[in-house]
């Protein structure tokens, strides 16, 4: 009897040396909420602000250059040596009061004049040829709205046409 109560006595001994030991550790590993709640503002919309910033800032290059950036220069400077050694593809000239490109949104051909027909560009109207696409006349500079989105012609009488307005 005397033998299990100092076995007993011993597993006591250990234990509370072991809690002894490991308490303070415990204890003092956890980060402080003082200092937590320091780093944080107070409200859910300062927190957010908060992190966004941090987001922001964390994920910046501070070299200088971005590699998105010097992608792009070498892809440029790829495509202006490619286009020195290309052949060209056609005489364009441009024509009209800007130096921007237009877009041809729908056509329409004439259902018995093969040389006569209808082009509506996204902001510059509609417009006709009856040469075959050598010269063009506008027709509808006059109207509150130049984007023309859809043509249609009438096939019983071309003479009849509508237009739809937008893209």
């Amino acid at each position: 009897m005397n033998h299990y109560t100092r076995q007993q006595n011993n597993m006591i001994k250990s234990t509370l040396l072991l809690l002894l030991v490991a308490l303070p550790l415990i204890t003092f590993s956890q980060e402080s909420i003082k200092k937590r709640e320091a780093d944080y503002p107070d409200n859910i919309w300062e927190i957010k602000q908060y992190k966004r910033a941090k987001d922001l800032y964390s994920n910046k290059d501070t070299t200088g250059v971005s590699n998105m950036e010097w992608a792009r220069w070498e892809q440029w400077e790829r495509l202006q040596s490619s286009n020195s050694r290309s052949t060209s593809l056609g005489n364009w000239q441009n024509f009209g009061p800007d130096t921007g490109s237009g877009r041809i949104i729908s056509i329409a051909f004439h259902p018995t004049d093969s040389n006569t027909f209808y082009v509506g560009a996204a902001s510059g109207g509609l417009w006709r040829t009856n040469d075959y696409g050598n010269t063009w006349h506008p027709l509808t500079d006059a109207y509150p709205s130049m984007a023309i989105g859809a043509i249609g012609i009438n096939p019983l009488n071309p003479s009849k046409m509508i237009i739809a307005t937008g893209e």
